[in-house]
């Protein structure tokens, strides 16, 4: 008994070389992926060493080896090393690309789709045209993890080259990658995707819709316009329509208020509680408090009516 307690004493000491720093990148990696709490300390200077040598101008035969051997092991299916190195990546930055690069023409789906993630991060313009042919990539172009994860880095670049192919990727028939393409789309804030992105505020799926509707909002007052065509298009749904009031809601709505008592008096009640959610914040507007007012009178549809409730609330 006493000899059992001593050993279970001695495993929940810390080994004695904990504070100790490798010198080799095997070695490195190793404690920069670290998750035993015993070895917590080591882990980010473990990282900022690897990166210090991934730079080092000064012997690059060394910075080549050690991002040599990072790029070697992407195709980790270890969930501490797969995070270890989306952290050491971006934090290398550029020196790591052209190996980065070349490991796209890899034989590991899991290595391939890594890197692309790790290029976006990077936000190197010279991986935009080796990122552009992924799709097409002849043994990988059906998995739409890759056409997924092309279009989220194409996007975290910000290179306007990469924009109407973004767009053709709203087309694709999975929806996940719909939504990184709308997600790409965002972050590039190219106001030629603009007519597109409008196009799929009425996506079947609601993880398209909203990115898309997110995006239109970070392209601030370019939007503008072109949602109070849409909106004022007969042709447009109901759906399509209460994305675009808050599009508008977020970039141009004080001078336009007009527009939205339109549709304070809209047949769909949907777009109606939209329309008052977007009047919220000028309520001490008296043309806007004198619809609000008359709205309340007359509407008996609940969402509507909640929404109504929610500015009294707010006021008060």
């Amino acid at each position: 008994m006493r000899s059992a307690i001593i050993f279970v004493v001695l495993l929940s000491m810390p080994p004695v070389y904990a504070g100790y720093l490798a010198s080799t990148p095997d070695s490195l990696f190793i404690q920069a992926s670290e998750g035993s709490i015993y070895f917590q300390e080591d882990v980010e200077p473990a990282r900022l060493k690897l990166v210090e040598m991934a730079q080092d101008s000064t012997d690059t035969a060394s910075a080549r080896a050690t991002i040599d051997y990072l790029v070697s092991i992407l195709g980790t299916e270890h969930p501490r090393e797969y995070h270890a190195l989306r952290n050491l990546f971006p934090r290398i930055g550029k020196p790591a690309v052209p190996a980065l690069i070349e490991a796209l023409q890899g034989d590991s789906l899991r290595a391939v789709i890594l890197g692309i993630e790790v290029l976006g991060r990077i936000k190197d313009s010279t991986a935009v045209q080796p990122l552009l042919a992924m799709v097409h990539h002849p043994q990988w172009n059906q998995k739409s993890s890759l056409r997924s994860n092309t279009y989220t880095a194409l996007g975290r670049i910000g290179d306007h080259r990469a924009t109407a192919f973004v767009m053709q990727g709203m087309n694709d028939e999975k929806e996940l990658v719909r939504k990184a393409a709308a997600f790409g789309l965002r972050e590039l804030r190219d106001p030629t995707a603009i007519p597109v992105l409008i196009d799929h505020l009425n996506d079947p799926f609601f993880g398209v819709r909203y990115p898309a509707a997110q995006a239109l909002i970070k392209m601030d007052s370019l939007a503008v316009e072109p949602v109070l065509q849409a909106l004022q298009n007969p042709a447009s749904d109901p759906v399509t329509r209460s994305y675009l009031i808050e599009v508008l809601k977020a970039t141009g709505l004080p001078d336009h208020l007009l527009v939205i008592f339109h549709f304070l008096e809209a047949e769909d009640p949907f777009i109606r509680g939209f329309a008052v959610d977007a009047l919220a914040p000028y309520t001490e507007d008296p043309s806007v408090k004198a619809h609000l007012n008359t709205l309340e009178q007359m509407e008996t549809n609940p969402f509507v009516r909640s929404q109504l409730e929610k500015i009294s609330r707010l006021q008060n």
